[in-house]
């Protein structure tokens, strides 16, 4: 998910606290709150609402988990955390952004600018911006599949 806007919009209806923003096609939230308890609820949340998407708790900070170290990293789905994976192969994988977010807030301070906050959209904008992509979503589905010929089209041999 690299639309900031949608993920934005998605982060509404849970009301998470976030700034939302994108970079090579990962959607990222950055929580206004820095507990870890806010952490686990917003991970929850989301991949609850979000049935069937992975989604990564990725956090810098101290850790009730005493195995955890400077920071976690874990995989959540349909409301669970179903894996802990290692902080170093996921900024491995992920775009300058994400690593800056968590090591570097001065070289993210201007990401984080112009990012969504999700405060500042109403419901109805919310609602508006999903139901947006769901069409999207739809028509770039539609245009993939062939549809059956009808025998009603003109131009069709019965």
């Amino acid at each position: 998910m690299g639309d900031e806007w949608l993920l934005a919009a998605l982060l509404k209806g849970p009301q998470i606290a976030a700034k939302a923003l994108a970079a090579a096609g990962l959607g990222m939230a950055v929580l206004d709150s820095a507990a870890e308890e806010d952490a686990i609820k917003a991970a929850e949340a989301v991949s609850a609402t979000l049935r069937g998407q992975p989604i990564l708790l990725l956090r810098r900070g101290e850790s009730a988990d005493p195995a955890a170290g400077d920071i976690q990293a874990y995989l959540y789905l349909e409301g669970q955390a179903v894996q802990r994976i290692s902080p170093g192969l996921v900024l491995a994988q992920s775009p300058q952004l994400l690593e800056d977010l968590l090591i570097d807030p001065e070289a993210a301070a201007a990401a984080l600018a112009h990012a969504v906050d999700v405060k500042s959209l109403s419901a109805a904008e919310a609602i508006g911006i999903i139901g947006r992509s769901v069409s999207a979503a739809r028509r770039a589905r539609r245009g993939r599949r062939p549809r059956p010929p009808r025998p009603d089209q003109p131009g069709e041999v019965e």
